[in-house]
């Protein structure tokens, strides 16, 4: 196997941009979290992590330590998802992501997109980038 690395890269509150604040169904600007992180085997980069949190949903996000162990066991611990909607695409990578992941703007990269609710609220909003030749296996 690879040695493992993640990398946080972003951890802040921001307004809620249209495509997110639909996609959650809040309204328009309001405030989310905004949690960008790397993952590497062996030193390279072969995925890109960006989520978009709903405070309302996951108090103690602002303080959360997500430098060691990333969002997902944050939130496993703090703030469970109750059902996950689950989209999978083949996307032009924004330049942004594609200087992430080391590969050239407009090159096709798999994406998994997720929305997640709690009981009562939406969690959040996660855009997995995958780098070119990753693949997602699944058994049932």
């Amino acid at each position: 196997g690879l040695a493992y690395e993640h990398r946080l890269l972003d951890h802040r509150a921001i307004a809620a941009p249209p495509d997110v604040a639909g996609a959650l169904g809040l309204g328009e600007g309001r405030t989310v979290w905004l949690v960008r992180s790397l993952h590497l085997g062996d030193g390279r980069p072969f995925q890109l992590e960006c989520r978009w949190i709903n405070p309302a949903a996951a108090a103690g996000i602002a303080n959360a330590d997500l430098s060691r162990h990333g969002i997902d066991v944050w939130l496993l611990h703090n703030a469970p998802f109750a059902r996950a909607e689950i989209r999978i695409h083949a996307r032009a990578a924004p330049p942004e992501i594609a200087a992430a992941l080391g590969t050239a703007p407009g090159t096709a990269l798999l994406m998994v997109e997720r929305i997640t609710r709690t009981l009562r609220a939406p969690l959040g909003l996660l855009h997995l980038w995958h780098h070119p030749g990753q693949s997602i296996d699944t058994a049932l």
